[in-house]
């Protein structure tokens, strides 16, 4: 058993997450087109048993005022991060379903560091 993240935890490890993996999965994933159960999504399979699934403009409900990304990481014994976040409204926290500590945050760290950083910050 993992140990237990608090919630400020687990939303810093959801903005890097909704940060850097988006781009990731775009330029070296795979698409799917949406069909009459699902959503088009992303999908993309990483070493280390890792498997990443993104989609966009899904809406979770039509109490909601506007459109969700939703983003799943699984590893070899099922979902260790899903989150689902409006990306037109940012000052609204991500909804953070599953978020466990483990070695996928590697994937993090690798990602963030990939990411081009503006000069001066």
């Amino acid at each position: 058993m993992g140990l237990v993240m608090k919630q400020s935890e687990k939303l810093e490890i959801a903005a890097i997450a909704i940060k850097v993996l988006p781009p990731l999965i775009r330029a070296k994933g795979h698409y799917k087109k949406a069909t009459a159960t699902t959503p088009g999504h992303w999908g993309l399979f990483m070493g280390q048993g890792l498997q990443l699934g993104l989609s966009d403009d899904v809406l979770l409900s039509p109490a909601f005022e506007a459109l969700s990304s939703l983003l799943d990481v699984w590893g070899d014994k099922g979902k260790v991060f899903s989150a689902s976040w409006m990306p037109s409204r940012p000052w609204i926290p991500p909804r953070i379903v599953k978020c466990t500590s483990g070695p996928w945050q590697s994937l993090l760290d690798q990602a963030e560091a990939s990411v081009p950083r503006m000069p001066g910050k």
